[in-house]
Protein backbone atom coordinates (compact mmCIF):
# COMPACT_ATOMS: atom_id res chain seq x y z
CA UNK A 1 0.00 0.00 0.00
CA UNK A 2 1.24 3.60 -0.67
CA UNK A 3 0.68 6.67 1.20
CA UNK A 4 0.76 10.08 -0.21
CA UNK A 5 2.27 12.75 2.31
CA UNK A 6 3.67 16.48 1.51
CA UNK A 7 7.49 16.37 2.87
CA UNK A 8 10.67 18.23 2.96
CA UNK A 9 13.01 18.25 0.61
CA UNK A 10 16.24 16.29 1.28
CA UNK A 11 18.72 18.86 -0.50
CA UNK A 12 20.76 15.69 -1.78
CA UNK A 13 22.20 15.74 -5.24
CA UNK A 14 21.89 12.13 -5.94
CA UNK A 15 18.66 11.62 -3.98
CA UNK A 16 16.72 14.98 -4.49
CA UNK A 17 13.56 15.40 -2.71
CA UNK A 18 13.63 11.78 -1.49
CA UNK A 19 11.68 11.21 1.81
CA UNK A 20 13.24 8.36 4.12
CA UNK A 21 14.54 6.62 1.22
CA UNK A 22 16.41 3.77 2.74
CA UNK A 23 15.00 4.34 5.69
CA UNK A 24 15.26 1.66 7.71
CA UNK A 25 14.10 0.60 11.19
CA UNK A 26 15.82 -2.47 12.15
CA UNK A 27 13.87 -3.67 15.87
CA UNK A 28 15.78 -6.51 15.61
CA UNK A 29 15.33 -8.48 19.14
CA UNK A 30 12.83 -5.82 20.53
CA UNK A 31 10.47 -7.59 22.11
CA UNK A 32 6.88 -6.50 23.57
CA UNK A 33 5.70 -9.31 26.24
CA UNK A 34 2.38 -9.53 27.46
CA UNK A 35 1.55 -11.57 30.62
CA UNK A 36 -1.87 -13.06 30.25
CA UNK A 37 -3.06 -15.42 32.80
CA UNK A 38 -5.42 -17.97 32.35
CA UNK A 39 -6.37 -19.17 28.77
CA UNK A 40 -3.46 -21.14 27.32
CA UNK A 41 -3.24 -22.69 24.14
CA UNK A 42 -2.03 -26.44 23.91
CA UNK A 43 -2.12 -29.12 21.79
CA UNK A 44 -4.14 -31.23 24.22
CA UNK A 45 -6.94 -28.57 25.23
CA UNK A 46 -10.54 -29.72 25.29
CA UNK A 47 -11.74 -29.10 22.09
CA UNK A 48 -13.82 -25.77 23.64
CA UNK A 49 -10.86 -24.60 25.34
CA UNK A 50 -8.99 -24.91 22.11
CA UNK A 51 -11.53 -22.77 20.01
CA UNK A 52 -11.58 -20.25 22.16
CA UNK A 53 -7.61 -19.90 21.76
CA UNK A 54 -8.21 -20.15 17.79
CA UNK A 55 -10.46 -17.27 18.23
CA UNK A 56 -7.79 -15.50 20.72
CA UNK A 57 -4.89 -16.11 17.90
CA UNK A 58 -7.47 -14.80 15.43
CA UNK A 59 -7.84 -11.76 17.16
CA UNK A 60 -4.50 -11.00 18.31
CA UNK A 61 -3.41 -10.94 14.66
CA UNK A 62 -5.94 -9.28 13.16
CA UNK A 63 -4.51 -6.76 16.04
CA UNK A 64 -1.41 -6.56 15.36
CA UNK A 65 -1.87 -6.45 11.56
CA UNK A 66 -3.66 -3.50 12.15
CA UNK A 67 -1.95 -1.56 14.72
CA UNK A 68 1.50 -2.49 12.92
CA UNK A 69 -0.19 -0.55 9.50
CA UNK A 70 -1.36 2.49 12.02
CA UNK A 71 1.91 2.92 13.28
CA UNK A 72 3.43 3.63 9.84
CA UNK A 73 0.84 5.92 9.31
CA UNK A 74 1.21 7.94 12.23
CA UNK A 75 4.33 7.81 12.00
CA UNK A 76 4.69 9.41 8.44
CA UNK A 77 1.95 11.80 10.04
CA UNK A 78 3.70 12.68 12.70
CA UNK A 79 6.63 13.44 10.09
CA UNK A 80 4.67 15.64 8.17
CA UNK A 81 3.21 17.73 11.43
CA UNK A 82 6.72 17.93 12.83
CA UNK A 83 8.56 18.89 9.50
CA UNK A 84 11.06 16.29 9.87
CA UNK A 85 12.56 13.40 8.16
CA UNK A 86 15.31 13.09 11.03
CA UNK A 87 15.87 8.98 11.05
CA UNK A 88 16.35 9.20 14.35
CA UNK A 89 13.36 11.12 15.74
CA UNK A 90 10.89 8.88 13.30
CA UNK A 91 12.67 5.41 14.87
CA UNK A 92 11.88 6.72 18.52
CA UNK A 93 8.43 7.95 17.60
CA UNK A 94 7.36 4.00 16.40
CA UNK A 95 8.78 2.44 18.79
CA UNK A 96 6.69 5.15 21.43
CA UNK A 97 3.75 4.00 19.83
CA UNK A 98 4.75 0.40 19.90
CA UNK A 99 5.31 0.63 23.42
CA UNK A 100 1.85 2.47 23.67
CA UNK A 101 0.55 -0.67 21.74
CA UNK A 102 2.03 -2.77 24.42
CA UNK A 103 0.62 -1.38 27.24
CA UNK A 104 -2.91 -1.26 25.94
CA UNK A 105 -2.74 -5.27 24.43
CA UNK A 106 -1.27 -6.02 28.09
CA UNK A 107 -4.20 -5.17 29.82
CA UNK A 108 -7.15 -6.36 26.97
CA UNK A 109 -5.73 -9.74 27.45
CA UNK A 110 -4.63 -9.67 31.07
CA UNK A 111 -8.53 -10.22 31.74
CA UNK A 112 -8.65 -13.36 29.12
CA UNK A 113 -6.01 -14.39 31.01
CA UNK A 114 -2.97 -16.03 28.09
CA UNK A 115 0.29 -15.29 27.65
CA UNK A 116 1.63 -14.06 24.60
CA UNK A 117 4.72 -12.55 22.66
CA UNK A 118 4.98 -10.24 20.19
CA UNK A 119 8.43 -9.58 18.27
CA UNK A 120 8.37 -6.93 15.56
CA UNK A 121 11.30 -8.02 13.09
CA UNK A 122 12.00 -5.36 11.28
CA UNK A 123 10.24 -2.60 9.05
CA UNK A 124 11.69 -1.14 5.60
CA UNK A 125 10.76 2.03 4.52
CA UNK A 126 11.35 3.04 0.88
CA UNK A 127 9.88 6.25 -1.39
CA UNK A 128 9.47 7.29 -4.72
CA UNK A 129 8.50 10.46 -6.00
CA UNK A 130 4.72 11.07 -7.74
CA UNK A 131 4.23 14.72 -7.97
CA UNK A 132 6.65 17.42 -7.60
CA UNK A 133 5.16 20.07 -5.84
CA UNK A 134 7.82 22.55 -3.93
CA UNK A 135 7.01 25.95 -2.09
CA UNK A 136 9.97 27.60 -0.50
CA UNK A 137 9.23 29.61 2.44
CA UNK A 138 11.12 32.73 3.78
CA UNK A 139 12.15 30.65 7.14
CA UNK A 140 9.78 28.59 9.41
CA UNK A 141 10.22 29.53 13.11
CA UNK A 142 9.29 26.72 15.64
CA UNK A 143 9.49 26.34 19.25
CA UNK A 144 11.81 23.13 20.56
CA UNK A 145 12.30 22.07 24.19
CA UNK A 146 16.10 21.80 24.83
CA UNK A 147 16.34 19.35 27.80
CA UNK A 148 19.79 19.51 30.53
CA UNK A 149 23.05 18.19 28.50
CA UNK A 150 21.75 19.75 24.93
CA UNK A 151 25.17 20.86 23.39
CA UNK A 152 25.43 24.88 22.56
CA UNK A 153 27.42 26.00 19.49
CA UNK A 154 28.46 30.13 19.87
CA UNK A 155 28.31 32.10 17.53
CA UNK A 156 29.45 35.13 18.89
CA UNK A 157 32.75 36.35 20.59
CA UNK A 158 32.88 32.92 22.70
CA UNK A 159 33.54 31.02 19.92
CA UNK A 160 37.13 30.92 18.09
CA UNK A 161 36.54 29.66 14.91
CA UNK A 162 33.34 31.25 13.95
CA UNK A 163 33.34 30.35 10.02
CA UNK A 164 34.60 26.85 10.63
CA UNK A 165 31.06 26.12 12.66
CA UNK A 166 29.66 25.91 9.49
CA UNK A 167 31.33 22.66 8.40
CA UNK A 168 30.41 21.49 11.89
CA UNK A 169 26.59 21.82 11.30
CA UNK A 170 27.38 20.40 7.74
CA UNK A 171 28.58 17.56 9.26
CA UNK A 172 26.61 17.02 12.31
CA UNK A 173 23.48 17.09 9.57
CA UNK A 174 25.37 15.38 6.92
CA UNK A 175 27.00 12.24 8.56
CA UNK A 176 24.61 11.65 11.49
CA UNK A 177 21.35 12.66 10.66
CA UNK A 178 21.20 14.43 13.45
CA UNK A 179 19.05 17.51 13.58
CA UNK A 180 20.54 21.48 14.23
CA UNK A 181 19.09 24.03 15.16
CA UNK A 182 19.34 27.67 15.14
CA UNK A 183 18.27 30.42 17.53
CA UNK A 184 17.07 33.10 16.14
CA UNK A 185 17.89 36.28 17.47
CA UNK A 186 17.27 39.97 16.35
CA UNK A 187 20.47 40.99 15.27
CA UNK A 188 18.91 44.99 14.96
CA UNK A 189 19.65 45.82 18.55
CA UNK A 190 16.94 48.30 18.30
CA UNK A 191 13.17 47.67 19.61
CA UNK A 192 12.01 50.86 19.34
CA UNK A 193 12.65 53.15 16.34
CA UNK A 194 10.86 56.40 16.18
CA UNK A 195 13.16 58.70 13.90
CA UNK A 196 12.78 58.64 10.32
CA UNK A 197 15.31 57.73 8.78
CA UNK A 198 16.58 55.34 11.85
CA UNK A 199 19.66 56.12 13.52
CA UNK A 200 21.53 54.70 16.88
CA UNK A 201 18.89 55.47 19.31
CA UNK A 202 16.92 53.70 21.46
CA UNK A 203 19.30 50.78 22.41
CA UNK A 204 17.55 47.79 23.94
CA UNK A 205 19.34 44.16 24.52
CA UNK A 206 16.20 42.45 25.40
CA UNK A 207 16.10 40.42 22.28
CA UNK A 208 19.79 40.40 21.48
CA UNK A 209 21.13 38.09 23.85
CA UNK A 210 20.21 34.56 25.03
CA UNK A 211 20.73 33.89 28.84
CA UNK A 212 21.82 30.39 29.77
CA UNK A 213 23.18 28.24 32.47
CA UNK A 214 26.36 26.17 30.62
CA UNK A 215 29.52 24.81 31.10
CA UNK A 216 32.57 25.36 28.94
CA UNK A 217 33.32 21.77 28.82
CA UNK A 218 30.32 19.69 27.07
CA UNK A 219 31.49 16.25 27.65
CA UNK A 220 29.41 15.49 30.79
CA UNK A 221 32.63 12.97 31.52
CA UNK A 222 35.13 15.35 31.46
CA UNK A 223 33.30 17.69 33.36
CA UNK A 224 32.29 19.75 35.29
CA UNK A 225 34.61 22.67 33.59
CA UNK A 226 33.49 26.83 34.42
CA UNK A 227 29.53 26.77 34.70
CA UNK A 228 27.90 29.65 34.90
CA UNK A 229 25.40 31.75 33.43
CA UNK A 230 26.50 33.14 29.74
CA UNK A 231 24.68 35.58 27.60
CA UNK A 232 24.58 34.11 23.31
CA UNK A 233 24.28 36.19 20.55
CA UNK A 234 24.97 36.13 16.82
CA UNK A 235 22.30 32.86 16.63
CA UNK A 236 23.78 30.18 18.62
CA UNK A 237 23.54 26.91 17.22
CA UNK A 238 22.08 23.80 19.50
CA UNK A 239 21.53 20.17 19.49
CA UNK A 240 19.14 18.32 21.31
CA UNK A 241 20.66 15.65 23.92
CA UNK A 242 17.67 13.73 23.31
CA UNK A 243 19.15 13.02 19.88
CA UNK A 244 22.77 12.10 20.83
CA UNK A 245 24.79 8.99 22.54
CA UNK A 246 27.63 8.67 23.83
CA UNK A 247 29.59 8.14 20.58
CA UNK A 248 27.63 10.99 18.64
CA UNK A 249 28.86 13.03 21.25
CA UNK A 250 32.63 12.10 21.40
CA UNK A 251 32.31 12.31 17.76
CA UNK A 252 31.35 16.00 17.46
CA UNK A 253 33.99 16.55 20.53
CA UNK A 254 36.56 15.09 17.55
CA UNK A 255 35.07 17.12 15.06
CA UNK A 256 35.40 20.32 17.12
CA UNK A 257 39.30 19.31 17.50
CA UNK A 258 40.09 18.78 13.77
CA UNK A 259 40.49 23.19 12.72
CA UNK A 260 42.78 25.70 15.05
CA UNK A 261 41.72 27.15 16.66
CA UNK A 262 39.28 24.71 18.17
CA UNK A 263 35.65 24.81 17.74
CA UNK A 264 33.71 26.31 21.13
CA UNK A 265 30.83 23.82 22.34
CA UNK A 266 29.31 24.49 25.63
CA UNK A 267 26.93 22.05 27.44
CA UNK A 268 23.71 23.30 28.85
CA UNK A 269 23.30 23.16 32.31
CA UNK A 270 19.97 23.76 33.18
CA UNK A 271 18.10 20.69 35.46
CA UNK A 272 14.63 21.38 33.76
CA UNK A 273 16.03 22.27 30.40
CA UNK A 274 14.78 25.52 28.65
CA UNK A 275 12.27 25.95 26.30
CA UNK A 276 13.32 28.28 23.26
CA UNK A 277 10.26 29.88 21.53
CA UNK A 278 12.49 31.22 17.93
CA UNK A 279 14.37 28.32 16.48
CA UNK A 280 14.65 26.99 13.12
CA UNK A 281 16.24 23.16 12.23
CA UNK A 282 18.46 21.65 9.62
CA UNK A 283 17.76 18.11 9.29
CA UNK A 284 19.26 17.88 5.57
CA UNK A 285 22.65 19.62 3.41
CA UNK A 286 21.48 21.79 1.04
CA UNK A 287 23.38 21.62 -2.64
CA UNK A 288 25.23 24.52 -3.54
CA UNK A 289 26.96 25.80 -7.00
CA UNK A 290 28.07 28.73 -8.31
CA UNK A 291 27.90 29.64 -11.60
CA UNK A 292 30.15 30.60 -13.81
CA UNK A 293 32.51 28.47 -11.75
CA UNK A 294 35.26 29.84 -14.25
CA UNK A 295 35.38 33.23 -12.40
CA UNK A 296 33.39 32.68 -9.08
CA UNK A 297 34.95 35.91 -7.51
CA UNK A 298 34.97 36.11 -3.59
CA UNK A 299 32.20 33.44 -3.82
CA UNK A 300 34.74 30.85 -3.65
CA UNK A 301 36.18 31.86 -0.77
CA UNK A 302 33.69 32.24 1.60
CA UNK A 303 33.00 28.45 1.35
CA UNK A 304 36.70 27.70 1.28
CA UNK A 305 36.76 30.01 4.55
CA UNK A 306 34.00 27.18 6.09
CA UNK A 307 35.51 24.04 4.29
CA UNK A 308 32.41 23.80 3.07
CA UNK A 309 32.63 22.04 -0.80
CA UNK A 310 30.34 23.96 -3.81
CA UNK A 311 30.04 23.29 -7.37
CA UNK A 312 31.12 25.60 -9.97
CA UNK A 313 28.95 25.05 -12.97
CA UNK A 314 29.90 26.55 -16.45
CA UNK A 315 27.81 27.51 -19.31
CA UNK A 316 26.68 23.79 -20.75
CA UNK A 317 25.65 22.77 -17.19
CA UNK A 318 22.79 25.34 -16.69
CA UNK A 319 21.63 24.60 -19.89
CA UNK A 320 21.25 20.88 -18.91
CA UNK A 321 17.92 20.87 -16.80
CA UNK A 322 18.82 18.04 -15.06
CA UNK A 323 22.24 19.36 -13.39
CA UNK A 324 20.39 22.74 -12.41
CA UNK A 325 17.86 20.83 -10.67
CA UNK A 326 20.41 18.98 -8.88
CA UNK A 327 21.02 22.21 -6.46
CA UNK A 328 19.08 23.79 -4.19
CA UNK A 329 20.78 27.31 -4.01
CA UNK A 330 22.41 28.66 -6.40
CA UNK A 331 25.09 31.54 -6.46
CA UNK A 332 25.71 34.84 -9.00
CA UNK A 333 28.52 36.96 -8.73
CA UNK A 334 29.56 37.73 -12.08
CA UNK A 335 28.01 40.21 -14.69
CA UNK A 336 25.19 38.85 -16.38
CA UNK A 337 24.62 41.51 -18.94
CA UNK A 338 26.49 39.49 -21.72
CA UNK A 339 24.90 36.20 -20.45
CA UNK A 340 23.49 34.36 -22.95
CA UNK A 341 19.54 34.43 -23.03
CA UNK A 342 18.73 30.71 -22.48
CA UNK A 343 20.95 30.30 -19.81
CA UNK A 344 18.93 33.15 -18.27
CA UNK A 345 15.43 31.69 -19.11
CA UNK A 346 16.87 28.55 -17.04
CA UNK A 347 17.89 30.43 -13.69
CA UNK A 348 14.81 32.29 -14.04
CA UNK A 349 12.57 28.89 -14.35
CA UNK A 350 14.45 27.13 -11.75
CA UNK A 351 14.64 29.94 -8.99
CA UNK A 352 10.53 30.22 -10.20
CA UNK A 353 10.30 26.25 -9.51
CA UNK A 354 11.94 26.26 -5.82
CA UNK A 355 15.19 27.43 -6.12
CA UNK A 356 17.31 29.69 -3.28
CA UNK A 357 19.46 32.26 -6.04
CA UNK A 358 22.08 34.92 -4.17
CA UNK A 359 23.39 37.40 -6.36
CA UNK A 360 25.87 39.75 -4.87
CA UNK A 361 27.17 43.09 -6.50
CA UNK A 362 27.01 43.55 -10.17
CA UNK A 363 26.12 39.93 -10.04
CA UNK A 364 22.55 41.27 -8.88
CA UNK A 365 21.95 44.43 -10.91
CA UNK A 366 22.80 42.98 -13.71
CA UNK A 367 20.25 39.61 -13.33
CA UNK A 368 17.65 41.25 -12.46
CA UNK A 369 17.61 43.58 -15.51
CA UNK A 370 18.45 39.57 -17.63
CA UNK A 371 14.90 38.49 -16.03
CA UNK A 372 12.98 41.80 -16.75
CA UNK A 373 14.65 41.54 -20.36
CA UNK A 374 13.21 37.74 -21.02
CA UNK A 375 9.85 38.58 -18.46
CA UNK A 376 9.22 41.39 -20.21
CA UNK A 377 6.16 42.00 -17.68
CA UNK A 378 4.64 39.29 -18.93
CA UNK A 379 4.56 36.83 -16.16
CA UNK A 380 5.37 39.19 -13.49
CA UNK A 381 4.35 42.85 -13.03
CA UNK A 382 7.29 43.98 -11.50
CA UNK A 383 10.98 44.55 -13.08
CA UNK A 384 13.01 41.76 -12.66
CA UNK A 385 13.28 39.51 -9.49
CA UNK A 386 12.91 42.24 -7.56
CA UNK A 387 13.06 45.61 -9.13
CA UNK A 388 16.58 47.31 -8.21
CA UNK A 389 18.78 49.65 -9.60
CA UNK A 390 22.38 49.79 -9.26
CA UNK A 391 24.24 53.10 -8.19
CA UNK A 392 27.12 55.25 -9.66
CA UNK A 393 30.16 53.55 -7.27
CA UNK A 394 32.72 56.59 -8.22
CA UNK A 395 29.88 59.13 -7.35
CA UNK A 396 28.67 57.04 -4.53
CA UNK A 397 32.32 56.81 -3.01
CA UNK A 398 32.93 60.19 -3.21
CA UNK A 399 30.02 61.14 -1.30
CA UNK A 400 30.15 58.79 1.44
CA UNK A 401 34.25 59.01 1.65
CA UNK A 402 33.92 55.29 2.21
CA UNK A 403 32.21 52.07 0.87
CA UNK A 404 28.85 52.23 2.63
CA UNK A 405 27.81 50.08 5.51
CA UNK A 406 24.80 47.99 6.21
CA UNK A 407 22.95 49.08 8.79
CA UNK A 408 20.03 45.98 9.60
CA UNK A 409 16.79 47.41 10.52
CA UNK A 410 13.69 45.89 12.47
CA UNK A 411 10.87 46.55 9.87
CA UNK A 412 10.95 47.20 6.16
CA UNK A 413 7.74 48.92 7.20
CA UNK A 414 9.86 51.61 8.73
CA UNK A 415 11.18 52.89 5.43
CA UNK A 416 7.85 53.19 3.80
CA UNK A 417 6.77 56.78 4.30
CA UNK A 418 3.88 58.63 2.55
CA UNK A 419 4.42 57.35 -0.65
CA UNK A 420 8.21 55.44 -0.48
CA UNK A 421 7.54 51.76 -1.53
CA UNK A 422 3.90 51.23 0.49
CA UNK A 423 3.56 47.97 1.24
CA UNK A 424 6.74 46.71 2.09
CA UNK A 425 5.78 45.45 5.54
CA UNK A 426 8.22 42.34 6.11
CA UNK A 427 10.14 41.26 9.28
CA UNK A 428 13.33 43.16 7.90
CA UNK A 429 16.73 41.59 9.36
CA UNK A 430 14.51 41.05 13.16
CA UNK A 431 14.56 36.69 13.60
CA UNK A 432 15.67 36.55 10.41
CA UNK A 433 18.36 33.59 9.78
CA UNK A 434 19.85 35.53 7.37
CA UNK A 435 21.29 38.37 8.93
CA UNK A 436 22.17 36.57 12.09
CA UNK A 437 25.33 38.37 13.85
CA UNK A 438 26.88 39.72 16.64
CA UNK A 439 27.31 43.04 15.86
CA UNK A 440 25.92 45.28 18.70
CA UNK A 441 25.70 47.87 16.49
CA UNK A 442 23.71 46.14 13.82
CA UNK A 443 25.95 46.64 11.43
CA UNK A 444 28.19 45.10 8.15
CA UNK A 445 31.76 46.61 7.54
CA UNK A 446 32.03 48.78 4.65
CA UNK A 447 32.59 47.35 0.88
CA UNK A 448 33.53 49.03 -2.57
CA UNK A 449 33.19 47.32 -5.39
CA UNK A 450 31.57 47.57 -8.90
CA UNK A 451 28.12 48.02 -7.11
CA UNK A 452 28.01 49.37 -3.54
CA UNK A 453 24.60 49.94 -3.50
CA UNK A 454 21.31 49.68 -5.19
CA UNK A 455 18.02 51.75 -5.47
CA UNK A 456 14.98 50.55 -5.81
CA UNK A 457 12.41 51.08 -9.00
CA UNK A 458 10.85 54.58 -8.64
CA UNK A 459 7.40 53.34 -9.47
CA UNK A 460 6.14 51.08 -6.90
CA UNK A 461 4.45 48.81 -9.56
CA UNK A 462 7.67 47.93 -10.45
CA UNK A 463 9.17 46.67 -7.30
CA UNK A 464 8.53 42.89 -5.93
CA UNK A 465 5.86 43.32 -3.76
CA UNK A 466 7.08 41.22 -1.27
CA UNK A 467 10.89 42.38 -1.09
CA UNK A 468 12.49 42.11 2.62
CA UNK A 469 14.68 45.25 3.28
CA UNK A 470 16.79 43.92 5.65
CA UNK A 471 19.49 46.05 5.11
CA UNK A 472 20.09 49.86 4.14
CA UNK A 473 23.26 51.34 2.68
CA UNK A 474 24.85 53.07 5.78
CA UNK A 475 27.06 56.08 6.85
CA UNK A 476 28.99 54.91 9.39
CA UNK A 477 27.27 56.68 11.86
CA UNK A 478 24.14 54.45 10.65
CA UNK A 479 22.23 56.78 9.36
CA UNK A 480 21.05 56.18 5.51
CA UNK A 481 22.43 57.25 2.72
CA UNK A 482 19.82 59.29 0.56
CA UNK A 483 20.86 61.16 -2.12
CA UNK A 484 20.49 62.02 -6.06
CA UNK A 485 22.32 58.83 -7.59
CA UNK A 486 20.99 59.60 -10.93
CA UNK A 487 20.83 63.30 -11.92
CA UNK A 488 17.31 63.72 -11.73
CA UNK A 489 17.19 66.15 -8.79
CA UNK A 490 15.52 63.85 -6.31
CA UNK A 491 17.33 61.71 -3.91
CA UNK A 492 17.00 58.23 -3.81
CA UNK A 493 17.17 55.44 -0.42
CA UNK A 494 19.82 53.53 -0.96
CA UNK A 495 19.75 50.12 0.29
CA UNK A 496 22.07 46.96 0.59
CA UNK A 497 20.59 44.15 1.63
CA UNK A 498 17.27 42.56 0.27
CA UNK A 499 14.99 39.67 0.02
CA UNK A 500 11.74 38.82 -1.68
CA UNK A 501 9.71 35.71 -3.21
CA UNK A 502 9.85 35.25 -7.12
CA UNK A 503 7.02 32.35 -7.16
CA UNK A 504 8.41 29.40 -5.22
CA UNK A 505 12.00 30.18 -4.86
CA UNK A 506 13.75 32.64 -3.05
CA UNK A 507 16.40 35.66 -4.12
CA UNK A 508 18.40 37.38 -1.59
CA UNK A 509 20.92 40.28 -3.40
CA UNK A 510 23.94 41.90 -1.35
CA UNK A 511 25.32 45.20 -2.32
CA UNK A 512 29.30 44.67 -2.57
CA UNK A 513 31.82 42.02 -0.99
CA UNK A 514 30.78 39.92 1.63
CA UNK A 515 33.97 39.33 2.50
CA UNK A 516 35.28 42.81 2.76
CA UNK A 517 32.41 43.16 5.62
CA UNK A 518 34.10 40.86 8.07
CA UNK A 519 33.48 37.12 9.61
CA UNK A 520 29.70 38.22 10.56
CA UNK A 521 28.94 39.26 7.08
CA UNK A 522 30.43 36.45 5.07
CA UNK A 523 28.11 34.05 7.22
CA UNK A 524 25.12 34.74 5.17
CA UNK A 525 26.96 33.00 2.42
CA UNK A 526 26.50 29.91 5.24
CA UNK A 527 23.01 31.28 6.65
CA UNK A 528 21.29 31.41 3.21
CA UNK A 529 20.93 27.77 3.41
CA UNK A 530 17.58 27.84 5.83
CA UNK A 531 16.17 29.01 3.09
CA UNK A 532 16.51 26.05 0.84
CA UNK A 533 13.15 25.00 2.86
CA UNK A 534 11.07 22.82 -0.27
CA UNK A 535 7.86 20.05 -0.46
CA UNK A 536 7.37 17.33 -2.44
CA UNK A 537 4.29 15.12 -3.10
CA UNK A 538 5.87 11.57 -2.50
CA UNK A 539 4.88 7.86 -2.59
CA UNK A 540 6.17 5.92 0.71
CA UNK A 541 5.80 2.28 0.74
CA UNK A 542 6.50 -0.04 3.52
CA UNK A 543 7.30 -3.82 2.89
CA UNK A 544 8.67 -6.89 4.67
CA UNK A 545 7.36 -6.01 8.00
CA UNK A 546 8.17 -9.36 9.60
CA UNK A 547 6.62 -10.47 12.40
CA UNK A 548 6.28 -12.91 14.70
CA UNK A 549 3.22 -13.73 17.61
CA UNK A 550 2.90 -16.25 19.79
CA UNK A 551 0.88 -17.99 22.63
CA UNK A 552 3.06 -19.63 25.42
CA UNK A 553 2.85 -21.82 28.63
CA UNK A 554 4.32 -24.28 30.38
CA UNK A 555 2.25 -27.43 28.28
CA UNK A 556 2.54 -25.91 24.47
CA UNK A 557 3.80 -23.48 22.44
CA UNK A 558 2.85 -21.87 19.64
CA UNK A 559 3.94 -19.19 16.91
CA UNK A 560 3.60 -17.86 13.52
CA UNK A 561 5.84 -16.01 11.70
CA UNK A 562 4.89 -13.76 8.93
CA UNK A 563 4.72 -10.68 6.33
CA UNK A 564 2.37 -7.55 6.62
CA UNK A 565 1.88 -5.43 3.85
CA UNK A 566 0.87 -2.14 4.41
Amino acid sequence: MRHIISKKDSNKPNAQLILLSGFFIMLGTLTFVVLLNNLILTANLPAAGLDISKQDIKEFRSLVISEVNYATVATLEYSQASETTNETLLRNYFLNYSDDFSRAISRVYATRGAAVELVLNNVTFTSSITNRTITVQHFRQQEHFFPNKSLIIPMDGQQNNTLKVYRLVWNIVNNTDIPVYEVLQNPVNMSNITSSPPNMTNISINDFYLNLTTDNIFRVSDGPGNVTNRTYSGGPFLIDFRDLNSSTINWIYNQSLEVTPAITVHGLRELNGTILTRTIVMTEVPSVAVYPGLNPGPIKDYYSNMNITISLLEYDDVLNNLTLENYSVLIIYNNMTDEDIEVIKKIKNWTADGGVLFAESIGAVTMDAAVDYIDNNTAHPWYGFIGINGTNSTALGAYVGTGPYVKLINDSSVLNGASLFPGLVETGASFNPFAQNDNISGMYGPSTGEVMAFTLNKSTDAVNPGTNIIGYAAFPNGSQIIYDDDGDGESEYHFAYLEAPFEKGRVIYMAGNLSERGIQAERIAAEIFYASVSYEELALETNNVNVTISYMDGRADYSDTFIITI
